[in-house]
């Protein structure tokens, strides 16, 4: 599928301002994800999908984990 780069870039800005209204996570230096897990950090990516039509289109973005 062919997305609007524009309506993507907006998707992804609320789900980052839902994300840091709620809290969900602090930045820390990685060297703190190894101490405090003796792991790397999780990767994440933008899932992005039209729920829309290609004349109505309706872009959602989701963070997701990459590795579990």
């Amino acid at each position: 599928a062919v997305f609007n780069n524009g309506l993507v870039q907006v998707a992804r800005n609320e789900e980052l301002s839902e994300i840091r209204k709620r809290g969900i996570y602090s930045i820390v230096p990685i060297s703190q994800c190894w101490e405090v897990t003796g792991k790397k950090p999780i990767k994440v990516r933008f899932v992005d999908v039209n729920k829309g039509d290609d004349t109505d289109p309706s872009c959602r973005s989701r963070l997701v984990a990459k590795e579990f």
